[in-house]
């Protein structure tokens, strides 16, 4: 009887060492391919867009690595935000939706002039999403829909007007 106690012990360590093992493995499988929760990024208001009595409070992404950002993973958008998107230069700009959970408005500027309107762009959840492109040096994302509802329109000159150190600076 002793014998079958004995052995029995060590195959239940077995067991218990194949299981750890296991469990082990399938904890590090599940974190290097499980989706990686990402946050949102929220920047602070910097900015205003006024068109008629409708003040837009705009976030300001001028650093590459907030441009990269912008709006992924935000769970909502209101009217009266969006984001300002500032180039340096006039450039090709290509827009995507990849990981943004809301329809947006993407409104090209050049020199403040509307130069595009994608409007309802759709968010995308796969790896290959449509791209928006167009020339310019600066784009604001907006609620789907704001910039219809606006009455932004190809042509139109916007003054983004940015709040510094309790001075504003209008940009035209």
């Amino acid at each position: 009887m002793s014998n079958f106690i004995q052995n029995n012990k060590k195959n239940w360590g077995e067991v218990v060492t194949s299981w750890s093992l296991l469990l082990f493995c399938l904890g590090i499988f599940y974190t290097l391919l499980a989706p990686k929760s990402e946050k949102a990024q929220y920047l602070p208001i910097e900015a205003t867009l006024q068109i008629g009595s409708q003040t837009i409070n705009l976030e300001v992404a001028d650093e590459i690595s907030e441009q990269l950002k912008g709006l992924k993973h935000r769970p909502k958008l209101e009217a009266d935000q969006g984001i300002y998107f500032s180039f340096e230069k006039h450039q090709e700009l290509t827009f995507w939706m990849k990981d943004v959970i809301v329809p947006l408005d993407i409104v090209f500027l050049d020199n403040n002039q509307v130069v595009k309107i994608v409007s309802s762009a759709e968010p995308c959840q796969e790896e290959i999403c449509l791209l928006y492109k167009s020339w310019g040096n600066g784009a604001i994302e907006l609620k789907a829909n704001m910039a219809n509802s606006l009455g932004i329109k190809v042509g139109d000159k916007i003054k983004i007007k940015y709040q510094q150190l309790g001075k504003t600076q209008i940009d035209n």
